[in-house]
Order: structure tokens, then sequence, then C-alpha cells
């Protein structure tokens, strides 16, 4: 519904600014001049996360929009039952809808503003902050900002290894990346665990 007016504004703007090089280059065919300026955190607005040892993980599914679940709803069911009451889900968002609708059980928590996102995130015990991504155009042009969310906070991180977050997480060091099939993501969780 906004794409005809977004389009025409872009294209009778004198500059834009985006987030990513990838989404400067898709919409290069609307603008001749295009910014990057990458997300970045406040650290001095950061809560440190509840880490303890041996303690319940609490697996952080957060997504404003409807993503793709399928992937990873049924790694999510395996972890549950594999780990039983060693881990809970917290789904933020309307992807809490949907990982019910394929069986997931988890505790729903609505979107709330993005400045109390992380201090309540980081008041459950062992966080772990579960990004699953398709690798569309759409997606890839997003902001990896939900990765400097977590991060920032100590929250360890599982990700989809698409852009973006195949540019910011260096594998096995700054967080996992994996590919989108149920036995990679349930391997990731596991290794967490």
């Amino acid at each position: 519904r906004n794409q005809y007016p977004i389009i025409e504004m872009m294209r009778v703007a004198n500059h834009l600014t985006v987030t990513t090089p990838l989404l400067a280059g898709a919409l290069k065919i609307y603008a001749d001049s295009i910014s990057v300026c990458p997300n970045y955190h406040a650290v001095d607005a950061v809560n440190i996360a509840n880490v303890s040892r041996g303690g319940v993980v609490h697996l952080i599914v957060a997504a404003s929009d409807k993503i793709r679940v399928d992937f990873i709803a049924e790694a999510l069911v395996l972890a549950k039952s594999s780990f039983e009451d060693r881990v809970r889900i917290v789904a933020v968002g309307p992807i809490a809808d949907a990982l019910r609708k394929m069986g997931v059980v988890c505790e729903k928590r609505e979107i709330i503003p993005h400045e109390r996102f992380l201090s309540e995130l980081c008041q459950y015990e062992n966080p772990v902050g579960i990004i699953p991504l398709d690798d569309s155009n759409f997606s890839a042009c997003k902001s990896p900002v939900k990765y400097f969310d977590y991060a920032v906070s100590g929250i360890a991180v599982i990700a989809s290894n698409v852009s973006p977050y195949k540019e910011v997480i260096e594998d096995g060091r700054t967080g996992l990346l994996v590919g989108n099939s149920t036995n990679e993501w349930f391997t990731a969780i596991e290794l967490v665990v």
C-alpha cells in the first residue's frame, strides 16, 4: 500500500541515507545520491544479560514483522522436548502466533518500545537471541540491528547464515551462524544450552 508513495519520495529526494550497503545498491535505481550510515548502539544505555551456569536457558525470538518460521519452529519444538524444563522459549511480536500455530510452546510477549526491549530481556536467566531470517533480497537488505542489540548486552546469538548477519557475526566467536534447516538450528541450540 505504501510502496508507490515511498518510491516517489525516493525519486524526488536530494539524498537517501540507509543502514546497509546492500540496501543502498537495491535503491540506486530510485536515487542518485545515497549514503550508508550503519546502526550502532549507545553503550551507556546497556543492561547486561543475567547469565548463570546450569540454569534455565531462555531462547528469545523477536520480530516486529511476519517472517518465515518453518525451519526454526521444528528446531524449537525439538529443543523443548529434548531439554524439557531446562529451556523456555520467549516469542516477542507477531512471530509468537506463527510459532504457536506450528506447535511451539512459548511465552508470548507483545512488542514493546525499543528502549525497554533489552532491559526486559536481560531479566531472563541465560537469554539467547534466536534470529531466523530467510535468504530473500528483501531480508538481505535489512539492518543487523537485532544482533547489535543482543550482543551489546552480552546475550548469546544464533542467527541465520544470510545477509545482513553473515557480514557482522564472526561464526563461533561473536555468535553462531547456521543454515536454515531444522537440523542446523537444533544443533546450534543444543550447543548453546
